[in-house]
């Protein structure tokens, strides 16, 4: 054989038995067997060669605990294995696989590849995990949001305090990716991907969106400019679905060949709509609505207009966190049960739709 051609291979099988030598050793709880002709006995001897024929050994003071769940009929099982970390009384989930296999000698076969898969997916997310000591360094977590969660998958790693992540040691390998996951009550949760270029591995957290349930805000309307109004909006889903409500006060007419006289009306809406374009974090986003509204005209009578809020649509700019300034238009339809005929509204002589603009707050 050619020693170059071996090298390869043989340094490849070198590397890899290092990889699964350095595995913390794993406790393997009783498993769960159901509707099969499979023992748990069988099982579990299965396991056991699968797990020590790759130096994953079995001890019952590891940190690491694998479940196994078997179940099936006929001519086919199932099997489901789950490799959790545990520490004190919590367990999470580091990794997970299920596997399909025939009820015959290819048991042990399928049972093998199953370990492999779930060792493999373990390694990936958890590369300090057979990593050479002097490849791993300990990272320090940085953010402003007090009391915040962060997790690397399903593991917790530890909570935000005075702007520091306090918890269980986190190491990293040099050169991987690594993506944490930032939570707290009250913000949407943030996804943060880091690549962990060099020693001392220092990670700084944005800041995490803040949910908002309730907006006020004030605006004025062109051709409106003798009146101003408010609204309010109350959100379903934060910051994405909400249902608001419009009322506005103004004077029209004065010195106007079709209005020679000053009327002055209360204009009141209630819509519903929801964000079509920019997420929850953008600076600049759309949204669209649809509602139901009706002048009412301090004249003789006091006559009442019914309308349609057919469409509207939105586009407001995030100031500060919890400041907007906005714009919308849209396409009324009068019902034609007051001064205004049944047709489409403008406020303008030569038509068009109206255009108001506005400022928000939002908690």
């Amino acid at each position: 054989m050619d020693m170059r051609k071996a090298l390869p291979t043989i340094v490849g099988m070198l590397w890899g038995v290092a990889v699964l030598s350095a595995v913390p050793q794993v406790r393997l709880e009783d498993p769960v067997v159901e509707d099969l002709d499979l023992s748990p006995e069988l099982v579990v001897k299965a396991l056991v060669a699968s797990l020590e024929a790759r130096e994953v050994l079995v001890q019952d003071d590891a940190g690491y605990v694998l479940t196994t769940r078997m179940w099936g009929g006929g001519r086919r099982g199932v099997v489901s294995l789950r490799l959790y970390v545990e520490k004190g009384e919590t367990r999470s989930l580091v990794a997970a696989v299920v596997a399909s296999f025939p009820l015959n000698l290819s048991f042990y076969a399928e049972v093998d590849r199953a370990v492999e898969d779930l060792l493999s997916r373990w390694l990936s997310r958890f590369p300090e995990v057979a990593a050479p000591e002097d490849a791993v360094f300990p990272v320090e977590v940085r953010g402003p949001d007090e009391g915040a969660v962060v997790k690397v998958g399903d593991v917790v790693l530890g909570t935000i305090e005075e702007g520091v992540l306090v918890g269980d040691p986190f190491r990293v390998v040099l050169g991987s990716r690594v993506k944490l996951t930032v939570e707290k009550e009250g913000y949407f949760p943030r996804d943060v991907e880091v690549v962990i270029e060099e020693s001392p591995v220092v990670v700084e957290l944005p800041p995490l969106p803040r949910q908002h349930r309730f907006e006020v805000g004030v605006f004025s309307t062109l051709g409106q400019l003798k009146g101003a109004g408010v609204e309010g909006r109350w959100y379903a889903l934060p910051d994405r679905v909400f249902a608001g409500l419009r009322d506005y006060v103004y004077a029209e007419g004065g010195g106007r060949w079709w209005m020679p006289e000053v009327v002055v009306r209360n204009q009141s809406e209630l819509v519903v709509g929801a964000y079509l374009v920019g997420g929850v974090s953008s600076t600049v986003r759309l949204w669209m609505e649809s509602g139901i509204g009706g002048y009412l005209s301090f004249v003789e009578g006091v006559p009442f207009d019914l309308y349609y809020h057919l469409i509207g649509l939105g586009v407001e700019w995030v100031v500060v966190p919890g400041w907007t300034l906005y714009a919308r238009t849209g396409y009324d339809y009068a019902a034609g049960t007051g001064l205004l005929p049944q047709g489409s509204i403008s406020l303008y002589p030569e038509g068009g739709p109206a255009l108001s603009c506005g400022v928000g707050y939002r908690w």
